[in-house]
């Protein structure tokens, strides 16, 4: 992805994690996602893409510890994103496609007019004092906010639930033994 992001001329790129959705919900799916025996690999990747001068590699808060100068980005939910589903729905966020969280639909209005309704920024300013469990207690928290909320939402049911499969919390269980 690196590779093909440089050669392509793009100074960004940012590395989302996995979320549970549609047919990744299953066991399977899930179980080869498991990063547990892998996370030196990794985090060793991690290491490297942020040293690399010439793209900047972001990573969702999830992946683990927020790096010195990291500064948490702002949830864009519905300000500078949004989902359009093959059946015309629209979501303000990529990770909450449940039906809860549709906002509109392209059949019934304009798209226009979806975006410019307030519902859209709703999921980003939910506050995120409500989160809780282990999130709330970790010394990560005030840097990672908790992590994205869809996919806290799509792994556990609960859009306040802490994150299930934040890295952070698998490293330091692996360093405590």
């Amino acid at each position: 992805m690196i590779k093909i992001a440089k050669r392509e001329g793009l100074d960004t790129i940012r590395f989302c994690g996995f979320t549970p959705v549609g047919r990744g919900k299953g066991k399977d799916v899930k179980e080869r996602l498991d990063f547990d025996e892998r996370l030196d690999d990794l985090l060793t990747f991690i290491e490297n893409t942020q040293r690399d001068p010439e793209i900047m590699s972001m990573y969702d808060p999830g992946f683990g510890l927020a790096p010195p100068g990291y500064s948490f980005h702002e949830c864009v939910a519905g300000k500078e994103t949004f989902y359009l589903k093959a059946n015309g729905n629209v979501y303000s966020c990529t990770s909450l496609l449940h039906r809860d969280f549709v906002v509109g639909n392209i059949n019934d209005r304009p798209l226009e007019e979806i975006w410019n309704d307030p519902a859209m920024e709703e999921v980003a300013n939910r506050p995120r004092e409500n989160i809780h469990g282990a999130c709330r207690e970790c010394d990560n928290f005030r840097r990672c906010h908790g992590a994205c909320r869809g996919a806290a939402f799509a792994h556990t049911g609960d859009f306040y639930a802490s994150f299930p499969v934040c890295l952070y919390q698998v490293a330091r269980k692996i360093a405590v033994g």
